[in-house]
């Protein structure tokens, strides 16, 4: 008998789906302390620079400039609790929905499950790289925005590969026919 990974239980994935929209929620909360209205609150029409797909140097610190003191400290609050954590559940909720998916689809190959780990280390590496250049404003750090630039870019491709992997195993679970001579079958 083959023994089944905790991350193949639907119970599991359903678990974890809703540790990664309570951690979403507490984003956009209003009255949050760590939350984008929080960290914006001084100029609510900005977007912080680590939810966008592509951003430069000039912008992050022109964000940094117009978030004020209060909205800096909230922003470095965000990357060191619920942005800390973020990658972590995330990458587990991809994860075991793709192990689940790969299960039920009976896929032999589940390597590509594990790429969602690599975007949740380029999370935090941007996550860490973003709160020193905050902590270091109002001096401008232009290799390392940079450089959390490249992180930003990179976990959203490996975020972007992981979900049209989990697409693609939708797709096949919805258009797969069992073998005739499968066990489902008799």
């Amino acid at each position: 008998m083959q023994k089944q990974s905790l991350f193949n239980h639907k119970e599991s994935v359903i678990f974890i789906g809703i540790l990664f929209l309570v951690n979403m929620a507490l984003f956009y909360l209003p009255d949050f302390p760590m939350s984008a209205p929080t960290i914006t609150r001084s100029a609510p029409e900005l977007q912080i620079p680590d939810i966008m797909v592509f951003y430069t140097p000039g912008q992050l610190y022109n964000f940094l400039a117009q978030i004020e003191a209060s909205g800096r400290e909230a922003f470095r609050g965000m990357h060191l609790t619920l942005d800390m954590v973020f990658p972590l559940i995330y990458s587990l909720f991809f994860f075991s929905l793709t192990r689940l998916l790969m299960a039920l689809t009976s896929a032999r190959n589940k390597a590509f499950s594990f790429s969602i780990f690599s975007a949740a280390v380029f999370d935090l590496a941007e996550n860490l790289t973003l709160n020193i250049i905050t902590a270091s404003y109002p001096q401008i750090l232009e290799g390392l925005s940079r450089l959390a630039q490249v992180f930003t870019l990179i976990k959203f491709a490996l975020i972007l590969f992981s979900v049209t992997i989990i697409i693609f195993y939708i797709i096949k679970f919805f258009t797969h026919k069992p073998d005739a001579a499968s066990p489902e079958n008799t």
